[in-house]
């Protein structure tokens, strides 16, 4: 395994990570009284994203703030437009095999 395949794995597993820390923010987010209107969730996924790339970014001297923020856009991105999607998809396709 040369360097450049170990970086695209590294930065898979990052988003992946950050994705899925987006997901539950934003899924507890959701519940709250201050954000029962969903239209500014995809916002917030996006933003909670970014940060988070910041945050994983600021951290790892492999990474760098940059990336880490382009990776945490890319998440939120997922998150939001996605990723609930596919959740609820999964799901709904597992209660009707019962």
């Amino acid at each position: 395994m040369d360097i450049v395949e170990l970086l695209n794995q590294v930065n898979a597993n990052v988003v992946m990570t950050i994705f899925v820390v987006t997901y539950v923010i934003v899924g507890t987010l959701k519940v709250t009284p201050y954000f029962n209107k969903n239209q500014y969730l995809p916002i917030v996924a996006l933003f909670v994203g970014m940060i988070c790339g910041a945050i994983w970014g600021g951290y790892s001297p492999s990474t760098g703030l940059l990336v880490g923020v382009a990776d945490g856009i890319l998440a939120g991105g997922f998150a939001s437009a996605g990723g609930h999607e596919l959740i609820s998809s999964i799901s709904e396709l597992i209660g009707r095999g019962k």
